[in-house]
């Protein structure tokens, strides 16, 4: 991407806010998609999204801590405890069954940890002054996230790549539609949009990924999981109706 963009001739982020971009992309992506992904180890991905889909509760919170962000109304303290019930409804059962030997509490430990990172990184990004177009910071902030992972790339053991054209297919998809598209698409939307809806990517990435991970892994889907998603999107669905003016009544 940047070196498409260095061939159109585009402004790059320069000094200061070309470490802005680096520091919030190893936040974003880094640590935030990065978890996630890491969190896969201990909980199916289905759940492991589901986890992730407190993340709009993260940004609002981390928002209304930054100097002139939004305050957190009482319908938006609403709305996060729903969403930690939900949480707690979907992790709480096999905790109490299995304890600390289960690895849900480790999943939801590390989503919500990769969760946050995406939050302050986002809203970090948004409240940074920048002349370059959000879709080239977002290129840096891709490298910025790449640039923090290398080490432990490099440096951790791990078993022998086999690239077969599968897997080579994989990769190119999640390269450019993953990473080019979506991650371009999220940080121009971050840099036009409210806070409240530029996080609304969070209510379809849970059902798609749930979705996914029952029809190609047969993943466990039931009834209990089922609740406590809807329990997790009413919460969302409360502060984003709140932050949005939605929940407003129509002026007279």
């Amino acid at each position: 991407m940047l070196g498409v963009c260095v061939l159109l001739g585009v402004r790059l982020p320069r000094g200061r806010e070309r470490l802005d971009a680096l520091f919030s992309g190893a936040l974003i992506l880094g640590v935030g998609s990065g978890g996630w992904i890491f969190a896969e180890r201990y909980v199916a991905s289905g759940i492991t999204a589901l986890f992730a889909a407190t993340t709009p509760f993260w940004m609002v919170a981390t928002d209304a801590a930054f100097p002139g962000g939004r305050p957190i109304r009482p319908r938006t303290l609403i709305g996060l405890v729903a969403g930690l019930v939900g949480c707690a409804l979907l992790a709480g059962p096999e905790l109490a069954q299995f304890g600390f030997a289960s690895g849900y509490w480790k999943g939801f430990v590390i989503t919500q940890v990769g969760a946050a990172c995406w939050a302050f990184g986002s809203i970090y990004s948004r409240n940074r002054p920048a002349q370059a177009h959000p879709v080239v910071n977002g290129a840096f902030q891709q490298l910025g996230a790449g640039l923090a992972w290398a080490p432990a790339a490099c440096l951790l053991h791990h078993g022998p790549v086999f690239w077969t054209a599968r897997a080579a297919a994989s990769f190119l998809y999640l390269v450019v539609c993953g990473s080019i598209l979506g991650f371009s698409a999220y940080a121009y939307a971050l840099n036009r949009l409210p806070v409240s809806i530029a996080s609304l990517y969070s209510y379809l990435n849970p059902v798609v990924a749930v979705w996914l991970g029952w029809v190609f892994y047969r993943e466990r889907f039931g009834w209990h999981q089922a609740g406590a998603m809807a329990v997790i999107f009413l919460g969302v669905a409360l502060v984003q109706m709140q932050e949005t003016g939605w929940a407003q009544p129509a002026p007279r």
